[in-house]
């Protein structure tokens, strides 16, 4: 269970809310608005295509209860890992 010191949780957390605003502005996303109900519910893999170093999680982790803090976050390899 990687996290980030608090100085650099601060700094993602920062990076997160510009990129939501670049992205989303006032209104959200329409599209997701406009054809999602509220209530459903999804999940996500994320694949590596080639080989490499998994390195972001505490990142990941900040994005993703940035939208959900119930968000279940569940990596199955720690970062790091080549």
């Amino acid at each position: 269970n990687s996290t980030f010191p608090a100085a650099e949780t601060a700094a993602c957390r920062a990076l997160i809310d510009l990129a939501l605003r670049e992205d989303l502005g006032e209104m959200g996303d329409l599209t997701t608005l406009a054809f999602i109900a509220a209530e459903q519910r999804g999940s996500a893999s994320f694949v590596a295509r080639g080989p490499g170093v998994l390195a972001g999680l505490p990142a990941a982790r900040l994005v993703f209860q940035t939208f959900d803090a119930a968000l279940e976050f569940a990596p199955l390899l720690a970062d790091g890992t080549l």
